[in-house]
């Protein structure tokens, strides 16, 4: 090989190392960038929050513990550990939406039904069956179980009762939403209307095959004619009102 072409492939491999070393160093570069502006994003303060999907309870609580939390170093994690300790709550999301304001997502237990304790207490059993108190409910607008229960046996007491209620509350929502309150007498569900106090009386053994009929009536715009009446759906084809 002559001299010429070695000094040739000498300068094609000094170029290369020095594109590779170019390469690097920008490489370097971009990172440094990156981490330096991950750690002064973190460094900055949460100045704002904003709590999202909470509809039954009442979010001062919440509000609360982010304000006791917000300038921890590991503010993130220790909202969720606190947060979802609070009996109302499913699960939560908190993250930043930029580097001065959190977001916090707020999955609530929905409400099924109310009942009251022997000490005239209101407690609130929700659609997975957790009995909770209704301190922090915004409204108590929901079904009441006409009967005095003590906490810890009521859902084995009312289970019946409260799968129906959850039933129509997916199913037929229009019953569920116009019931103010409901009662199990021996094998016959007792539903009282809000509004017009009207009485339903349904055999619980039967009563899938009369919610359809129920949501017509309810439907009607001349259902207040039966103003504080008892509609009697037990009999088959046949309503007694009384």
């Amino acid at each position: 090989m002559s001299w010429g072409g070695l000094h040739k492939d000498s300068n094609k491999n000094f170029g290369n190392k020095l594109s590779i070393f170019s390469l690097v160093l920008f490489l370097f570069f971009i990172s440094s960038i990156i981490l330096f502006a991950f750690y002064w994003n973190n460094q900055k303060k949460i100045k704002h929050y904003h709590i999202s999907k909470m509809r039954f309870y009442d979010k001062k609580i919440i509000d609360s513990i982010i304000a006791s939390k917000i300038n921890q170093k590991d503010v993130i994690d220790e909202l969720i550990s606190q947060i979802e300790r609070i009996e109302f709550i499913s699960y939560c999301k908190v993250y930043k939406k930029d580097s001065e304001t959190l977001a916090v997502e707020i999955y609530e237990r929905e409400p099924l039904a109310l009942f009251k304790d022997t000490a005239n207490n209101f407690w609130i059993v929700t659609t997975d069956y957790k009995v909770i108190s209704s301190n922090f409910l915004l409204s108590k607008s929901f079904p009441i179980i006409n009967d005095k229960i003590e906490p810890q046996f009521a859902v084995q007491k009312s289970y019946e009762l409260l799968s129906f209620l959850k039933k129509i509350k997916q199913d037929y929502p229009e019953i569920y939403n116009c019931t103010a309150e409901i009662k199990k007498e021996g094998s016959n569900f007792h539903i009282v209307m809000k509004g017009t106090r009207t009485n339903i009386l349904l055999e619980s053994s039967s009563c899938s095959e009369k919610l359809p009929l129920l949501t017509e009536l309810i439907r009607r715009r001349d259902f207040g004619k039966y103003f504080k009446k008892e509609l009697d759906l037990r009999m088959e084809n046949l309503i007694v009102v009384r």
